[in-house]
């Protein structure tokens, strides 16, 4: 049922009637689409084809030609209406107690302008996506998202507080409220900073060290960036470069502390002594698990058992 507007002649307010929706598609059709959109098809693929097989494309009033529509709103209304139900038997019902929950958000975007009239170059957030994962029998599966209007402390407390239980360990980056909020509601459960973010920030560090001093030294960092958070043996000669390298800033963020940070699984350690990291990777009360005295363990294990 679809909720309808119409607004009453006398009054400003409007009430709210529903009425049926009409669908010109069989329920094979529709639960064909969003199989695929749940195996990665786009929305607009997915419409495309579902159109096709239903023979449902528009007919051009004076050519006659068919007119296949270029976007996906027909299956993104059918994953609005239909994945809730369909998604409801395989709902987890609280938080994997054991191994790894990996948090993240995706913020979405949109064109605006500032007070100027200028564009802002990121645009404006209108609405942020939270996203757990967890693992069942060692393998990864979505266990929860959820859309919210920004990214606030008390939203992530709301996403988090959704389920029962308490996760054992939690990989995440360095986000301010994500930290907040875990620290209230799980402040006995451990921590440790994603290896992807930790790659990402070393790898914007250097470019950007790059580009103000060009310098062969910080070409070769670069370019061992990616494999230097495999482990101790690949993390401790990046240090060694990067403290033999000519410029001061890296120096300071990357060989400036000499403890480690566990990878996204708990196991690769990272350049603690990146200041962006660093700054925020400690919540009010503790540290996040790290040591360097500490065996580091092939990542996939840590994450799935």
């Amino acid at each position: 049922m679809a909720p309808a507007i119409t607004a009453n002649a006398g009054s400003s307010a409007a009430r709210v009637r529903r009425r049926p929706r009409h669908y010109h598609f069989v329920a094979r059709g529709i639960a064909e689409a969003l199989g695929a959109v749940g195996a990665g098809t786009t929305y607009m693929q997915a419409s495309r084809i579902a159109r096709d097989r239903a023979r449902r494309f528009r007919v051009d009033p004076e050519s006659g030609e068919l007119r296949e529509s270029d976007h996906g709103q027909l299956v993104a209304d059918w994953v609005e209406l239909f994945a809730p139900v369909a998604f409801e038997p395989h709902k987890p019902a609280f938080w994997p107690p054991e191994g790894s929950l990996l948090l993240d958000h995706l913020p979405f975007r949109v064109r605006a302008l500032d007070a100027n009239g200028k564009r802002i170059p990121a645009g404006r957030v209108v609405f942020d996506v939270f996203c757990a994962v967890g693992y069942r029998a060692g393998k990864p599966r979505l266990w929860r998202a959820e859309a919210f209007t920004s990214a606030h402390p008390a939203n992530w407390s709301a996403f988090l507080g959704s389920l029962p239980g308490e996760p054992k360990r939690i990989v995440c980056d360095a986000h301010g409220g994500m930290l907040r909020a875990i620290e209230a509601l799980w402040p006995d459960t451990e921590l440790h900073q994603c290896e992807w973010h930790l790659r990402h920030a070393l790898e914007r560090l250097l470019a950007k060290e790059i580009r103000n001093s060009p310098d062969e030294e910080l070409e070769e960092l670069r370019a061992r960036a990616e494999g230097a958070l495999t482990g101790p043996s690949f993390w401790r000669p990046f240090v060694h470069a990067a403290k033999a390298a000519e410029n001061p800033k890296t120096r300071a963020s990357i060989a400036g502390s000499p403890s480690m940070t566990r990878s996204s699984k708990g196991s690769s350690p990272a350049g603690a002594g990146l200041r962006s990291a660093r700054r925020t990777c400690r919540s009010p009360r503790r540290r996040w698990s790290s040591s360097p005295g500490r065996s580091a363990r092939r990542s996939t294990h840590a994450a799935t058992r």
